[in-house]
């Protein structure tokens, strides 16, 4: 169990001067030299960072289909200390705030990459994901481990906001949710079944019912994300305002 006091101390804030942000494994491990909307943005969130070096998928492909596409690429990643060794120089120069996205392996890498994190300038978060595979269990404590001194985002896949290990979850201390892209298949041309991630406007609805669950089941969240629309939540003691920031 975990009391009040244990909560405020894990729990850190995120600040947002902007409400657009890239998904984690579009733009790359460094913010790029040109931001590609008028508006700039909250924070950079880094390819997904695993901690020894993962080769990309075989038959890696992008498949679109009415409403959105299905990208599988495994997810490739040079390795934690390649990252840094490469990129850690740019987090420092960057003018707008990193986030640093783990892949969920073990706990113990877990919090060895956290560590070493909370260490760099330019790093102002820390965004974590999990295999889909992986049960309540083991994505527990793997936020147990990350938790330190930088905030902490969850990224869920939207069809997993409704597992009943979130909610236990947010009482650890994350600072923010992240929607992440759900998993599907598609059939290709030859008939062979591809699977991947799911991305498009034809998610619209879902995701917008998920940000309003996940508002709902976040009571002790600041912020709840969705691909850069938060809720900001603010207690009183007799009186609960919610603010939309669009």
């Amino acid at each position: 169990m975990i009391d009040n006091q244990e909560l405020t101390q894990n729990r850190q804030t995120l600040e947002f001067s902007s409400h657009w942000m890239n998904a984690a494994g579009t733009l790359g491990f460094a913010p790029p030299a040109q931001w590609p909307l008028p508006e700039p943005p909250a924070a950079f969130v880094t390819n997904p960072i695993s901690y020894r070096p993962r080769k990309p998928a075989q038959g890696r492909t992008l498949k679109s289909f009415c409403g959105g596409f299905l990208l599988h690429t495994g997810l490739p990643s040079p390795g934690f200390r390649e990252v840094i060794h490469k990129y850690a120089v740019r987090w420092a120069r960057s003018s707008t705030p990193v986030w640093a996205h783990l892949l969920g392996d073990t706990p113990l890498h877990l919090e060895r990459m956290a560590r070493q994190l909370e260490e760099m300038e330019g790093v102002a978060a820390i965004e974590v994901s999990f295999s889909h595979l992986a049960g309540g269990a083991e994505i527990l404590d793997g936020i147990r481990a990350v938790i330190g001194e930088l905030p902490l985002v969850l990224a869920v896949p939207l069809d997993c906001i409704r597992e009943s290990w979130l909610a236990q979850a947010f009482r650890l201390g994350l600072a923010a949710v992240s929607i992440a892209p759900p998993r599907g298949s598609i059939v290709s041309e030859t008939g062979a079944v591809i699977h991947g991630r799911l991305y498009g406007p034809a998610l619209l609805p879902q995701s917008r019912d998920c940000l309003l669950y996940t508002s709902d089941a976040a009571d002790d969240l600041l912020c709840v994300d969705l691909g850069g629309r938060r809720i900001i939540k603010k207690k009183k003691t007799t009186q609960r305002h919610n603010y939309s920031v669009k």
